[in-house]
């Protein structure tokens, strides 16, 4: 039974393998980027700060919405890290089974990629226009 979840790595590292090689996934990643240039800025609007007497789980929904603000899509050791920082978990037995169970509580908020990694749930902004520095200018 433990060479289950070694096989499944191989599978899900071999499919990442292919997916990155497939030519339709890198226009795609093209089209999503030259979408950034020609589209307005996307914007999410902030929401209020949970009150003081916060349940748990409410306080993790806030600091997971707010990392996915940040970062867009993020893996679930990048959460569960986010979390033991932030002092809400770390102390479980198994934090990232607990994390499962949080992340599964709130698929209404969020999706997942199958892979591991997280998102808002909603279309996915722009990427971000690549800033180019000035030329500098002759004296003249």
């Amino acid at each position: 039974m433990s060479s289950l979840p070694a096989a499944l790595k191989a599978e899900l590292t071999r499919l990442q393998r292919e997916l990155e090689a497939d030519p339709r996934f890198k226009r795609m990643r093209k089209i999503e980027s030259l979408l950034a240039d020609y589209e307005p800025p996307f914007s999410i609007k902030p929401q209020p700060a949970a009150t003081g007497d916060a349940t748990k789980w409410a306080k993790v929904k806030q600091a997971i919405d707010d990392i996915l603000r940040e970062r867009v899509i993020v893996s679930r050791r990048d959460i569960l890290d986010h979390l033991i920082a932030k002092g809400l978990m770390g102390t479980e037995s198994k934090p990232m089974k607990r994390l499962g169970i949080y992340l599964n509580k709130g698929r209404d908020t969020w999706t997942s990629d199958g892979a591991g990694n997280w998102r808002l749930k909603g279309p996915l902004p722009p990427a971000p226009k690549p800033r180019v520095p000035p030329l500098p200018s002759s004296g003249g």
